[in-house]
């Protein structure tokens, strides 16, 4: 690897760090569901809203995304993304009532386009041949963000039942919960540090018709001889792009209804029921709550989730692997 190959890697491991964030964020109200329904007396109505509010926030981020990257840069984007972690974390860990836990819970829920976009940016700033590897590893940190929710849950929950001086005086026994929820903090203020050591996508930096900005940054990651044919790549790229663009939406909604995209869309909606069917974010969110039903105690229960997260890493890496070497369909299928 050349050492503008390794500038391009620590980009992209700066940027994957989102998706580290969003494991984390996702995964840690699990452990918490006893603590916040005894806390504030919640009604399963009222328990189900605190643990979804980031999906409702989603909703909302995801549509204006795009329009976000494009306006204020990829690295700017991610920089208000990091925020949002941020103050959703500490807002969610100090929240005096139910209502302001759902609005902080809601507003991490915005954050969480940080997948999408830092896959963006990767894909933008990554070397070709490395280009596929570097995408990958958002999806490799989201899963080890999940299961160091469970590890982290699984501390502070064993702490929380010491009788050490220190955990009386950090509060580990009355605030538990709050402590689960603030565990995000210092990866997010981390993450958001960090984000101000990479560059602006070159990319972008060419929509936005700064050329020579757009070749400093390719300087740091690609041989000087590269450059400019990189960059008549991408005007090339945004002139077809610009060309596509000029259909209307109307048009654009037709096209995917059509006859020749009919199979296409069946297939992706087909995909997309079956993963949500299995239960998948059921069990990320009530991990806990779900073993500990089963009647083998609290204490196994936090114990039995890490299991559930180190599972998810495994099988993430073995997909990674194998999706090359076997295809897609084969792995679907399995």
């Amino acid at each position: 690897m050349t050492s503008k190959e390794r500038s391009a890697f620590l980009y992209a491991a700066i940027v994957a760090m989102g998706g580290f964030i969003f494991g984390l964020d996702a995964a840690l109200i699990s452990g918490t569901v006893g603590y916040i329904t005894r806390e504030f007396s919640l009604t399963d109505v009222q328990l189900g809203m605190a643990v979804s509010a980031p999906g409702f926030g989603v909703l909302v981020a995801l549509p204006i995304a795009g329009v976000m990257a494009n306006r204020l840069g990829r690295k700017r984007a991610l920089q208000v993304i990091a925020a949002l972690y941020l103050v959703s974390a500490g807002w969610s860990a100090f929240a005096p009532s139910f209502v302001h836990l759902v609005a902080a819970r809601f507003l991490g829920g915005l954050a969480f386009t940080s997948i999408a976009m830092a896959a963006m940016y990767i894909g933008e700033i990554a070397p070709p041949r490395w280009r596929g590897k570097l995408v990958s590893m958002t999806q490799i940190n989201i899963v080890i963000g999940l299961s160091g929710a469970y590890f982290i849950n699984y501390l502070i929950q064993q702490a929380s039942q010491s009788d050490a001086r220190w955990v009386e005086v950090l509060g580990l026994s009355q605030y538990t919960w709050r402590w689960m929820l603030g565990s995000e903090i210092l990866p997010a203020l981390l993450w958001f540090a960090l984000l101000a050591i990479i560059p602006e996508s070159p990319y972008w930096l060419v929509y936005a018709n700064r050329l020579d900005a757009a070749r400093a940054t390719l300087r740091r990651i690609l041989p000087a001889e590269q450059i400019e044919r990189h960059i008549s790549e991408m005007l090339e790229s945004m002139r077809l792009s610009h060309q596509e663009s000029v259909h209307t939406f109307g048009t654009q909604l037709r096209e995917i209804f059509s006859a020749r995209m009919r199979v296409i869309f069946i297939i992706a909606i087909t995909l997309a029921i079956a993963q949500q069917s299995t239960g998948i974010n059921a069990i990320m969110f009530y991990a806990t709550t779900v073993i500990e039903q089963l009647g083998i105690g609290t204490d196994a229960a936090f114990m039995q989730a890490i299991w559930f997260g180190i599972t998810s890493v495994v099988f993430t890496v073995i997909g990674l692997l194998l999706v090359d070497r076997l295809g897609r369909r084969p792995l679907i299928l399995w």
